[in-house]
């Protein structure tokens, strides 16, 4: 995988990550409503995930 570009935006990190030219992975991290970790994908095909429920990992 290709690591094309980390942004930091306010608490959270949007690092992007691609295969090749038709496919892609999108990851945000960041404490953005609490003190716990939020972790969320998304894919080319829409598919967004959240990788970490910080509601129940409290």
């Amino acid at each position: 995988m290709l690591d094309v570009g980390t942004f930091f935006m306010n608490s959270a990190v949007l690092c992007l990550k691609t295969g090749d030219s038709s496919s892609f992975t999108a990851t945000a991290k960041g404490n953005l409503d609490d003190t716990a970790l939020d972790i969320w994908t998304i894919d080319q095909n829409k598919n967004l995930q959240n990788i970490i429920n910080d509601i129940t990992s409290e």
